[in-house]
C-alpha cells in the first residue's frame, strides 16, 4: 500500500517536473546560456560543462518550493505529499455512490491520457476500503453476511472486475476472432494476463491510449458494470467483501476469498456480458479500420 500511495503520489508531480525542466533545458538552449569551455576541450567535457548551469536552474526552483512547503508544514508534507493533500479534499468527499459514477470513470479518463488514474483515485481510496473491510469484519464475526453493511467504496472494484483496467478482457476474446492481424496478435498475448487483472499488453498494444474509438467503450462500459453491480448488491445476490486481498488474483478468485461467497465469484464471469455488449460495435468499428489499413499496405507492397 506504501509503494502504491507513493508512487501516485509522484506521478501527476513528475509529469510538472518534466515539463519544467524540459523548459528551462529549451530556454538555455534557444539563448545559449550555458558555461563556454575552449574548442580544444573534448565533447565530453563541453556537454557536461554545458549542463549545469540548465540543471541548476531547474533544481533551485523545485528545491526552494519543496522547502518553503516543509517549512509551512512542519515538515509533514513535500511537493508529492502536498499536492495528494489538495488533490484528496475533493476526492474524498465524493464517496458517495453518485460520487463513485464519478471518480471510477474519471479514473478510466486519465487511463485514456496515459495517466495511472486507477492508482491514483486507489490511493484515497485505499484507507476508506480498508476501514469498511475491517467494519465488515466486525460484523460478519457477530452476526454473519446479515451483518454485513455496503460501502459505496466497494464500487471500486468495478473498474476492473473482469480484465483489469477499463475491463477489457471482452475486447481481448472478440480480438482472438479479429480480421485484423495487429488485434489478433495483441489479444493473443493478453488474454492470459487479462485473466489475471493485467491489462498493460491490450492497453498499450491495440491501443487504447489516444485512440478516441477504445476510449469511448473503456470509460463506458465501467458505468454500465457498476450500475448492474450495484443492482446485485441491493438485491442481495452480491454481499460486500470482510477480508482484504491485496494481490493480483485470477478473475473471481478474490471476490470468493474476500467474501467466501460462489455468487461473489462468478460475478467476474457475469460482467463480461454487459461489458462485452459495450465494447463490441467499438471493436467491429476499429477492426474493420485496421483490417482495411493492412490490407492497403499488403497491397501496397505487392505492387
Amino acid at each position: 500500500i506504501d509503494v502504491t500511495y507513493l508512487s501516485s503520489q509522484g506521478m501527476f508531480v513528475s509529469f510538472f517536473v518534466c515539463w519544467f525542466v524540459c523548459q528551462v533545458e529549451k530556454f538555455c538552449q534557444d539563448h545559449n546560456v550555458r558555461i563556454k569551455m575552449p574548442d580544444v576541450c573534448p565533447p565530453s567535457l563541453v556537454n557536461g560543462f554545458s549542463a549545469i548551469l540548465p540543471l541548476a536552474f531547474a533544481l533551485i526552483p523545485l528545491y526552494a518550493l519543496e522547502v518553503i512547503i516543509s517549512t509551512s508544514t512542519g515538515g509533514t508534507m513535500g511537493i508529492c505529499s502536498g499536492f495528494m493533500a489538495i488533490l484528496s479534499a475533493p476526492l474524498n468527499a465524493l464517496v458517495s455512490v453518485p460520487g463513485m459514477f464519478i471518480l471510477m470513470p474519471f479514473a478510466a479518463l486519465l487511463w485514456c491520457f496515459g495517466i495511472h488514474g486507477t492508482m491514483i483515485i486507489m490511493s484515497v481510496l485505499m484507507p476508506l476500503m480498508l476501514q469498511a473491510a475491517t467494519n465488515n469484519a466486525a460484523a460478519f464475526a457477530q452476526g454473519g453476511y446479515d451483518a454485513l453493511v455496503f460501502y459505496p467504496v466497494t464500487l471500486f472494484g468495478c473498474v476492473g472486475v473482469c480484465g483489469g483496467s477499463g475491463n477489457t478482457l471482452p475486447l481481448v476474446l472478440f480480438g482472438l476472432k479479429a480480421k485484423s492481424e495487429q488485434i489478433k496478435a495483441v489479444s493473443k498475448i493478453a488474454l492470459i494476463p487479462g485473466w489475471f487483472g493485467i491489462n498493460e499488453p491490450v492497453t498499450f498494444g491495440m491501443p487504447i491510449m489516444y485512440n478516441p474509438i477504445l476510449c469511448i467503450p473503456y470509460i463506458l462500459n465501467i458505468i454500465v458494470v457498476m450500475a448492474v453491480t450495484l443492482v446485485g448488491y441491493k438485491v442481495g445476490f452480491l454481499v460486500p467483501g470482510f477480508v482484504p486481498i491485496m494481490t493480483l488474483m485470477p478473475m473471481g478468485f478474490a471476490a470468493f476469498l474476500g467474501t467466501l461467497r460462489w455468487q461473489n465469484a462468478i460475478w467476474d464471469y457475469l460482467m463480461l456480458i454487459p461489458s462485452g455488449l459495450v465494447w463490441y460495435p467499438f471493436f467491429k468499428v476499429y477492426d474493420n479500420q485496421l483490417y482495411k489499413k493492412e490490407q492497403e499496405a499488403l497491397a501496397a507492397e505487392a505492387e
